[in-house]
């Protein structure tokens, strides 16, 4: 489990069965994950692992910085370093096809203010994010700056890999 990664965008489908399992290891989690998992259609689901923090938003965030660092060599190798930050297993989840396409380079909470349980008052952005371990500035990202995020990331995939871990040892069930 401490071995699945992504290095770049087109390698987070990797995280698909990872993310499948958390989210039916917590029934709460499971019934919230559900709402952007859904499909109308008769047909099996098509899913896609989708950034939480949309890779749009993350490069624009990036190029902020890389205004600022023309002449900070030091900024300009910590640039380097978030680049391929955006692509950990806690800035991902799984989304249903057309979901995915909408969201482009907005804030997730944007596109959940879009969805219809939420609109309806079914559900609550802030406890959808609580079920599925996202902290606010995840949700609304787009104040939060490149580093808070970075830290957010590896918190949640820390979570998110001893979650599994926990349950493959068989000390964790559903």
């Amino acid at each position: 489990l401490k071995t699945i990664n992504a290095d770049d965008r087109q390698q987070v489908r990797s995280y698909y069965t990872a993310l499948w399992m958390w989210n039916r290891l917590d029934g709460d989690r499971w019934e919230k994950a559900k709402v952007a998992l859904r499909d109308k259609s008769r047909r099996q689901n098509n899913l896609e692992v989708d950034h939480i923090v949309a890779f749009g938003l993350w490069e624009s965030k990036l190029d902020q910085l890389k205004a600022g660092a023309a002449s900070d060599d030091a900024l300009a190798q910590r640039i380097d370093e978030l680049t391929p930050v955006v692509n950990e297993l806690g800035n991902c989840m799984l989304l249903e096809k057309n979901f995915n396409i909408s969201k482009f380079k907005s804030p997730l909470k944007e596109f959940l203010e879009k969805v219809y349980e939420f609109k309806e008052g079914k559900f609550t952005v802030e406890d959808w994010a609580t079920a599925l371990d996202l902290k606010s500035p995840q949700v609304d990202s787009s104040n939060t700056t490149v580093e808070q995020l970075a830290e957010l990331f590896t918190e949640r995939t820390e979570k998110i890999r001893g979650d599994l871990e926990q349950f493959v040892r068989g000390t964790r069930t559903r």
